[in-house]
């Protein structure tokens, strides 16, 4: 695919950019977040409220995880 190789990239992230240009147009190839949608083990507020706290303390991580 001379398109590919004129961008510098492989022929399958040119398909992988040619897909998405054809399901959402220019839109569709700006650049994204990696970040996941959602984050089901998440930290709770109070455990990270609480590994602050130890850490302005200026504990070490192993001394915080015993603790906690």
């Amino acid at each position: 695919m001379e398109a590919a190789a004129a961008a510098g990239v492989t022929r399958r992230t040119a398909a992988k950019w040619l897909a998405r240009y054809r399901a959402g147009g220019p839109l569709a190839l700006a650049d994204r977040s990696s970040r996941p949608a959602h984050s089901p083990r998440r930290t709770s507020a109070e455990q990270v409220a609480a590994i602050t706290a130890l850490r302005h303390e200026r504990l070490t991580a192993w001394t915080i995880a015993v603790r906690l």
